[in-house]
């Protein structure tokens, strides 16, 4: 695939209201993906199509705000509350379960939905060495599409998900956090139905895992980070052939950053970066039509990236 750089960023702004209310803004990207094959999934068959035209890219793309507001109950123990909202687009030549090219528009015209959700957390610290938190996201419901009514089989939303995770601090200066999310894409029927059946991608629910630490050094004005997280692909080697144009299967991501506060202006300047080591699929044919008829399909998948950030305390 030829679509493999892309630009992102985050922006968000916390301010105290009271000694027990605190307000945050946040904007952030919200997921997505894209992928340009130089030939067609399907050879260029179904809906009169006869070259390879069709049914071989895709690209959405997702960015959120959210808008949140925290309650310091006693000195143990915080709640918030938090409003999402969702801006999507999508473009794709891709056919649709019964290889019909979008009935709605001409592909490749550009669809936008828009969406919205909530989040509700709570945290408990018994002592100054330990923390726990958990946390539940709701669906980001968005829109229907339009130009691809038939391609997918509903809304692109966003899957619900339940978050726990533990936090210590082992020696001076350290942070080490462990952490487990739900992710429900079995509740998304574009997402987790049967591909042949229901128009879906057959995606599994999944169970992340994270853990990472963090050294405050230099009377805490350098922080330095390290962290891993790990999910099994979602996409199972019988839904090969029906996620080519989705292939999100890395399961790894290793991380590093830093921190450093500048002299003035209380200002902290940070760098970090990932790595998602390769991960290759291959359809075994043990599965639906789809499967069969796709049998030995096979993609790989990596990821890398890198980010700079700017923290200003007012």
């Amino acid at each position: 695939s030829d679509a493999s750089q892309f630009a992102n960023g985050s922006l968000g702004a916390n301010y105290r209201l009271t000694p027990k209310w605190s307000a945050n803004i946040s904007l952030f990207p919200g997921g997505g993906g894209a992928t340009d094959w130089t030939y067609s999934r399907t050879g260029g068959i179904g809906a009169g199509e006869t070259s390879q035209s069709q049914d071989r890219m895709i690209r959405l793309r997702m960015f959120m705000g959210q808008i949140s507001t925290a309650y310091k109950y006693t000195d143990k123990l915080s709640v918030g509350l938090g409003l999402i909202v969702s801006k999507q687009d999508l473009i794709t030549n891709s056919l649709d379960n019964a290889f019909n090219k979008a009935k709605g528009g001409t592909p490749g015209t550009k669809d936008n939905m828009l969406g919205a959700g909530g989040q509700i957390g709570a945290v408990w610290a018994p002592n100054k060495k330990v923390s726990l938190a958990l946390s539940y996201r709701s669906q980001v419901y968005h829109q229907g599409i339009d130009t691809y009514y038939n391609i997918f089989n509903g809304p692109i939303n966003t899957p619900s998900q339940w978050s726990a995770g533990l936090a210590f601090k082992p020696w001076k200066g350290a942070d080490i956090a462990i952490d487990t999310r739900f992710i429900n894409w079995k509740g998304v029927d574009s997402i987790g139905s049967s591909p042949q059946t229901d128009g879906g991608f057959g995606w599994k629910n999944q169970w992340a895992w994270y853990a990472g630490i963090q050294q405050r050094l230099m009377g805490d004005k350098l922080t330095l980070r390290a962290g891993w997280a790990y999910a099994k692909s979602p996409i199972d080697e019988t839904h090969v052939f029906a996620n080519v144009l989705l292939p999100a299967i890395v399961e790894h991501h290793f991380n590093i950053g830093a921190s450093y506060k500048l002299p003035w202006n209380k200002t902290e300047i940070g760098f970090s970066s990932y790595y998602a080591p390769v991960v290759t699929l291959t359809d075994t044919g043990n599965g639906d039509a789809f499967s069969q008829n796709g049998k030995g399909t096979k993609f790989s998948h990596y990821q890398y990236g890198a980010q700079l950030s700017v923290k200003k305390t007012f």
